[in-house]
C-alpha cells in the first residue's frame, strides 16, 4: 500500500506544503525514531535528479517530485542535523533550494525550539552559499506543520 500511495502521489504536481506532506505522509508517521529527508528542487521548482540543474525562472514554484534524500537518523525524540550534511546533498544534485521535511514519532508535530533554531540555522547557511530553505515540514501521525506557513522561519 505504501509503495502505490507513493508511485501515485510521485506523479502529482507538488504545488504547496501540503502535497509535500501527502508525498512523505505514509513513508514517515509510523516511524520510532527521528529521521531528516531533505528535497534539493532545482531553479523551476521541481526536485532534481541527480546531476539535473533546471532552467533559470523569474519567480521559484512548486514542481514534481523527483529527488530525495534521508540526510539524518535520529533517536526517538531527537534528531540533530548539521548545514554541511544538508548542503552537500544539495550540492551534489546542482539544487537552487531544498525543502526539509522530518517526523516525531510522539504523533504530535509541533515543532520544537530546537526545529525552529536549527531550520534558521540552516537559512542563514543557504543565504551565504546560494541555496535557499523554502519550508521546514515536520510530520506527526496523520497530520503536520509547516514551519513557514506558521510563521516559524
Amino acid at each position: 500500500g505504501k509503495r502505490l500511495a507513493r508511485f501515485h502521489a510521485e506523479r502529482e504536481k507538488i504545488t504547496s506544503p501540503s502535497d509535500v506532506a501527502d508525498l512523505m505522509m505514509s513513508k514517515m508517521r509510523y516511524l520510532q525514531k527521528e529521521i531528516v529527508v531533505v528535497l534539493a528542487l532545482d531553479t523551476k521548482g521541481s526536485v532534481t535528479s541527480k546531476g539535473k540543474a533546471g532552467e533559470s525562472a523569474g519567480e521559484l514554484n512548486w514542481g514534481r517530485m523527483l529527488n530525495e534524500a534521508t540526510v539524518f537518523e535520529g533517536t526517538l525524540n531527537a534528531c540533530p542535523f548539521h548545514p554541511r550534511e544538508i548542503f552537500r546533498f544539495a550540492i551534489e544534485e546542482c539544487a537552487n533550494s531544498v525543502v526539509l521535511v522530518h517526523n516525531h514519532p510522539s504523533g504530535d508535530p509541533q515543532p520544537s525550539q530546537e526545529d525552529i533554531r536549527a531550520t534558521k540555522q540552516l537559512i542563514e547557511a543557504g543565504n551565504q552559499i546560494g541555496i535557499k530553505v523554502l519550508d521546514h515540514i515536520v510530520i506527526g501521525d496523520g497530520i503536520f506543520v509547516s514551519l513557514k506557513e506558521e510563521g516559524f522561519i
